[in-house]
């Protein structure tokens, strides 16, 4: 997605995450203030002298622009890391926070928080330029902003790497959606009163990039007609579909960004919390967290050109889809493994065909992380849905129909940090009253009804047998756990 769609998003994240049902963990009370970003202790006007932080706006609309954390500047900045350690200057990063009507409740509809980072390459010796630092603006394809920033990180040799970014910056509420672009990215959110921490990390993305003359400005060519054949471009051209008609990219750097939407009044501000995907693709919409069909669902719309620049390479898609707790009480799923692989389902749509794929399924504390197979594109709509409950079929009479295939169950695999321990049955839930059976291989360890990670990067294969018990048949299970 190139930034300068940026500038409407706020419209796109309204349709997008109205449609959900109340939730009372993310709700913003009426009464409560938003800090007044003009009124910040120690952060002053941009067109002083542009030192970071520094905010810019009017009118209960502002934006603050981040500095880098020290040990002076603890909030309204960042800190970025490459495989835990300080990120080299060739990796420099523009992060930023806008609070839109904020203390307006008659702007109702659209006001909230959007907070977003870019990493860029700078050459050695090289800055970004006031521009770059004190902008959401566009970058132009393929990889040139308007100074010495490149978002092709190719040459930052980061290529395999884990970056990760924490932004510290003060809002009433956790984000309802997000998106980061990396390869198998990760998102978390820490809010103690007013200060929140949002964390994204994960390797940089390759991305698959379209020309200059092939990319659709949504500014200037805003069009929701579907019938349009946009024939030979790629974009958003419409807050309602995607577009890519592009065979082969023009370039497909290595990229790494992200972005975050907090509503701050109903209806938008009632969604669950904490909702975010993962992504290469090169356009895509913010989630969209409502039913289709009375299917309760969080799709996103993607594209990108179909193969990468050698013209022979498929653009392979990574694409990870996180369900937050809040969000699945909305559901009225239990966070378990046999209750998630019952429940959820995990579609690729292109066009009129439906595809349902088998993901691989992540709990986590906070939720469930869906990781789909590898997709192609030009423009598919990925999803994760909450499959309708099925009612047992009526006796008849008759030959019976052949039975139809079952979907195959979703892969589950829960985490747990290195030294760390877990209740056995908060892994594998027994059933009955037969005689259990506890057993770990891959370093995890077994002690009394807890399972403990080692103090070191693992992947563990954790095993329940049961014995017969009643009308219970003996049973075997087993479920991964990694330890990152």
């Amino acid at each position: 997605m190139k930034r300068s769609i940026f500038l409407s998003v706020a419209f796109l994240l309204l349709a997008s995450v109205v449609g959900q049902s109340a939730s009372p963990t993310s709700v913003v009370a009426a009464e409560t203030a938003a800090p007044k970003y003009d009124q910040q202790e120690g952060i002053n006007s941009c067109t002083n002298d542009g030192v970071l932080p520094c905010y810019d706006g009017a009118d209960d609309s502002f934006t603050i622009y981040m500095a880098p954390c020290t040990a002076s500047i603890t909030n309204f900045c960042y800190t970025a890391t490459v495989d835990n350690q300080p990120a080299p200057s060739t990796l420099q990063f523009v992060a930023y926070i806008s609070a839109a009507k904020t203390n307006t409740p008659s702007a109702f509809d659209y006001a909230g928080y959007e907070s977003a980072f870019t990493a860029y390459y700078v050459a050695p010796g090289g800055t970004l330029n006031k521009r770059e630092r004190l902008s959401d603006c566009c970058w132009v394809p393929p990889n040139q902003t308007s100074g010495n920033g490149k978002v092709d990180l190719t040459s930052a040799n980061i290529a395999g790497k884990v970056i990760k970014v924490v932004m510290k910056y003060k809002t009433v509420s956790l984000p309802q959606v997000s998106v980061v672009v990396a390869d198998d990215g990760n998102m978390e959110f820490d809010l103690v009163g007013e200060d929140l921490t949002v964390t994204a990390e994960g390797k940089a993305a390759r991305v698959a990039v379209d020309s200059v003359a092939q990319h659709i400005n949504f500014d200037t060519e805003k069009n929701d007609d579907t019938s349009l054949p946009w024939i030979n471009r790629c974009g958003i051209p419409s807050m309602k579909f995607v577009v890519c008609n592009v065979d082969k990219a023009a370039t497909d750097g290595l990229m790494f960004y992200g972005k975050s939407k907090t509503f701050s009044f109903p209806p938008g501000s009632t969604n669950a919390s904490g909702v975010w995907v993962s992504t290469n693709a090169t356009y895509f919409h913010f989630p969209k967290a409502a039913p289709v069909n009375n299917v309760l669902q969080v799709s996103v719309a993607t594209a990108a050109p179909h193969y990468l620049a050698d013209g022979t390479t498929l653009n392979e898609g990574n694409f990870n889809a996180f369900l937050s707790n809040p969000i699945l009480k909305q559901w009225g799923i239990e966070k378990t493994a046999e209750k998630l692989k019952a429940a959820l389902s995990a579609t690729v749509t292109k066009g009129t065909t439906e595809e349902e794929v088998v993901p691989e399924l992540v709990i986590t504390d906070d939720g469930v992380k869906v990781k789909f197979p590898k997709i192609s594109f030009s423009a598919p709509v990925i999803a994760v849905k909450n499959k309708p409950a099925t009612s047992a079929a009526p006796k008849t009479t008759g030959t019976t129909p052949a039975a139809t295939p079952a979907a195959t169950p979703a892969v589950v695999t829960k985490t747990l940090k290195r030294g760390n321990s877990v209740s056995l049955s908060s892994l594998i839930k027994p059933v009955g009253t037969g005689k259990q059976t506890w057993s770990a291989a891959g370093g995890c360890v077994v002690k009394t009804k807890t399972l403990v990670a080692p103090k070191k990067k693992t992947t563990c294969t954790v095993t329940l047998k049961q014995a017969k018990s009643g009308k219970t048949r003996a049973s075997t299970r087993s479920i991964t756990v990694k330890v990152p």
